[in-house]
């Protein structure tokens, strides 16, 4: 990654909060996180 650049990461929900609801994201959600 470049000084500057932009990270992405996806967590699918196989690896996140899977079918648990945890308020304010859903069950089953795909999460997607940027950062600069």
């Amino acid at each position: 990654m470049r000084v500057g650049g932009l990270r992405r990461v996806v967590i699918p929900p196989t690896q996140g909060y899977q079918n648990t609801s945890q308020e304010p994201i859903p069950p089953n959600v795909t999460s997607v996180l940027s950062r600069p």
